[in-house]
């Protein structure tokens, strides 16, 4: 089913258990496209030079490349723990999942203020830190898969993981000349992290309950919204 504006992708988002499923991979592919290229790049830079001790413009291209991976890999998790968020969001506005209102306002990234002048309860924004989202989008965004699959904090990819956010903070926020440069240990912590993130999305998707959301499918098709969305892009096509 293609849509084509945000706005659409989000109305369609909303419907549905499939529907979020669908949303989250075609949203899992935009976003990690740019990360593939870097990835890629990488692995050209690196497999071209010789086994001899790096020249100065080795030195520098490889930096370059490695460092844009640290930051593009990191972009493109927060992107879609984004959108893991906002599918958490759609499915508990469903009825599908429960979340007590202290864990829907961290899902949401709000606060409550109480407003002096108007003499009522407000919402506020609130910025999590990535680990905190990360924690909250694995914890509950299983369950709009009807998956169990939980994630294993104590293996090694987690503890690169928080490596690789402490690097890309010094490299974006740089407190020395040494926070800007390639450090030996970078492609391991990048590789790392990499393999072990790719793999939890991997057992996530495979450990969704596929009879749940076939069943979705089929109740979907037959909603109303669904069928004014397919209208709507057909209009704008005819245009």
């Amino acid at each position: 089913m293609g849509v084509e504006s945000n706005f659409e992708l989000e109305d369609f988002a909303r419907l549905s258990r499939a529907t979020s499923f669908q949303y989250f991979k075609s949203m899992e592919k935009a976003l990690g496209a740019d990360t593939r290229r870097y990835m890629n790049e990488c692995l050209k830079v690196k497999g071209e030079r010789s086994e001899s001790p790096l020249t100065q413009e080795e030195y520098a291209e490889l930096g370059f490349w490695y460092r844009g991976l640290a930051r593009e890999l990191l972009t493109y998790i927060e992107g879609l723990l984004f959108v893991m968020r906002q599918l958490i969001a759609y499915s508990e506005e469903r009825g599908e999942i429960s979340l007590s209102s202290e864990e829907s306002a961290l899902v949401r990234e709000v606060d409550y203020v109480f407003n002096l002048g108007r003499k009522r309860v407000e919402e506020k924004p609130r910025h999590n830190r990535f680990l905190e989202n990360f924690i909250l989008a694995f914890r509950f965004f299983p369950q709009v898969l009807g998956s169990r699959f939980e994630v294993d904090y104590g293996a090694h990819g987690w503890e690169k993981l928080q490596r690789l956010v402490k690097m890309r903070n010094d490299l974006t926020h740089p407190k020395s000349v040494h926070d800007t440069l390639l450090s030996p240990e970078m492609p391991n912590i990048i590789r790392d992290a990499a393999v072990w993130f790719f793999g939890c999305m991997r057992d996530l998707i495979a450990t969704a309950d596929t009879q749940l959301l076939e069943q979705s499918f089929k109740e979907t098709a037959k909603m109303p919204e669904m069928q004014k969305l397919l209208a709507d892009r057909s209009a704008r096509k005819e245009k």
